[in-house]
């Protein structure tokens, strides 16, 4: 085969933009996780900032608040000549006039509904506040009471006008009790302020990054420029070696002729022909292997009498059978030239050839071998059991055939029956003389205990006639002593 000129430039090419592939994506993926980790600490430190600044604000208003009522406590305590209700009213006057920052003040309710201090101003007359809620249905004065009723108070979320306008902002407040004078005293501020403040920050937070972000899309430009600079001169330095070995390289290609080393000057490029010579020879010697492999194969496939070889192609989930052995024909009946092409299931029972397909799919998709038993069915539509081994036949590191081997062990399997049977018989027989044993036992038994029964009265009987003796010899003695 001709090679066209230029073919080598192609494997040029190629390393020539993998190395500035590789370069650029490195470039690129050390900016991509600096922008990555910029941008979450960016956001972290927003965070942060929004967290600690609604910190700040909360415990403002807490210390506001308790040091409202330590200077209401502090005046209860040093003006006690002065009347409740007329301290009651110079403390709310004094509280009217306290202003926070943010444009925040004081306000207090009594527990009943009624405003004392309300939008900054002391109320006037009576103003009823237990139904105020704010723009979104939020019930102000029920949150009111649930943090008189807590020993630490509560903070609220809401919305409401400020002073000097009538259009509603989110506002903070704190509100605890004073459970002297059943008062509800809360500061709140509006959170509009605060939040313009952490905007700018934000946008110079924003600035500042945006800045940083182009110096490193500038230093990842040069980068890459860079690079690809150094890979181009790299590449031309090997686009000059390859060119060496390309004359022998087309010979190689063309047949299996061996590289001359001695026309090589390069000690690098002397080790890669050396390689390419090696890799001819293993070539030649695989082949050999493999043409002796395949001769054996055959010759084992068509000598295998009592063992068969069917081979199978799994195809539209149906197994057709592709080869039959010469085993196979004398275990089944078929002639190959008859059975080639058709379906496997013709020498299977329906009932096993759904079997049979699972275990094929399985087989396909990575398991290694399956054994088992199985009935097959003779031409002659008799039945033979067979032992079978199934295994995927790989080429190219995919899975194309089942090879299965069949033999035939129907006679094994008739021995097994008769033994079975020749089991059972004596396992009846062994059952009778045992229950024949029983019998002769018990009769043994019964025989025994009369033996004993007799010696028990026979030894009794020789007790008796010693003690008469005895009592005779006593008379005896007595009578003689008498006389």
């Amino acid at each position: 085969m001709k090679i066209k000129p230029g073919n080598d430039v192609s494997i040029k090419r190629s390393i020539f933009f993998s190395l500035i592939f590789m370069a650029t994506l490195s470039i690129l993926l050390i900016g991509s996780t600096w922008y990555i980790i910029e941008n979450q600490n960016l956001k972290r430190s927003i965070e942060n900032l929004n967290s600690r600044e609604l910190e700040i604000q909360k415990n403002y208003l807490k210390y506001e608040v308790n040091q409202v009522i330590s200077d209401i406590e502090f005046r209860m305590e040093y003006n006690k000549e002065i009347p409740e209700d007329e301290l009651k009213s110079i403390i709310l006057d004094w509280i009217a006039q306290l202003r926070l920052v943010y444009g925040g003040y004081i306000f207090v309710n009594q527990t009943d509904g009624k405003a004392l201090v309300f939008d900054g101003k002391k109320v006037e007359g009576y103003k009823n506040i237990s139904d105020l809620t704010d723009p979104n249905g939020l019930r102000l004065f029920d949150i009111e009471k649930e943090a008189y009723s807590l020993p630490d108070g509560r903070y609220m979320e809401y919305l409401f006008k400020p002073m000097d306008s009538d259009i509603p902002e989110e506002k903070l407040s704190y509100i605890k009790g004073f459970p002297d004078w059943e008062w509800i005293i809360g500061a709140g501020i509006y959170k509009q302020a605060p939040a313009q403040m952490i905007k700018t920050l934000e946008l110079a937070y924003y600035k500042n990054f945006e800045k940083e972000l182009i110096a490193i899309a500038l230093l990842s430009f040069i980068l890459i420029v860079i690079s690809y600079f150094i890979v181009k001169h790299i590449d031309s330095r090997l686009y000059s070696q390859i060119n060496l070995l390309k004359g022998s390289l087309q010979k190689v290609a063309q047949k299996d002729n061996f590289i001359n080393l001695d026309k090589i000057q390069f000690d690098e490029l002397k080790k890669i022909a050396g390689s390419v010579n090696e890799m001819i020879q293993q070539k030649m010697n695989l082949t050999m292997e493999i043409l002796e492999k395949d001769q054996n194969l055959k010759s084992i496939f068509e000598a295998a009498e009592d063992v068969g070889f069917i081979i199978t192609e799994l195809k539209d989930n149906k197994a057709i059978i592709r080869e039959f052995s010469p085993g196979a024909e004398k275990m089944l009946g078929y002639k190959k030239q008859e059975i080639i092409g058709q379906e496997a299931i013709v020498i299977h029972y329906k009932e096993d050839y759904t079997n049979f397909l699972k275990i094929q799919n399985l087989l396909l998709n990575g398991l290694k071998g399956f054994n088992g038993e199985t009935r097959l069915v003779l031409k002659n539509k008799s039945t033979v059991t067979v032992l079978f081994s199934m295994h995927p036949l790989i080429s190219n590191n995919n899975t194309m055939n089942i090879i299965a081997v069949i033999i035939d062990i129907s006679k094994r399997k008739n021995a097994e029956k008769e033994l079975e049977k020749l089991k059972n018989e004596l396992e009846e027989k062994v059952a009778e003389r045992t229950l024949e044993i029983v019998e002769k036992n018990k009769e043994l038994t019964k025989k025994n205990e009369e033996l004993e029964h007799y010696n028990n009265l026979f030894v009794g009987r020789e007790f008796r006639i010693n003690e008469l003796k005895i009592k005779i010899k006593e008379l005896e003695e007595a009578i003689a002593r008498r006389n």
